[in-house]
């Protein structure tokens, strides 16, 4: 199950930093679901 956080806390910021991938998602109410990877820089 998803946790969702009102806000970026350090220790977040921290975990963020330190991952080499990301995955983004959108899901529409109808048509086809987006996953892309992300690395090294995209969030930073």
């Amino acid at each position: 199950m998803a946790h969702f956080y009102p806000e970026l806390t350090p220790e977040l910021k921290l975990f963020i930093q330190e991952q080499k991938i990301f995955f983004t998602a959108r899901a529409p109410t109808q048509g086809r679901i987006n996953l892309s990877p992300k690395g090294i820089d995209s969030f930073r």
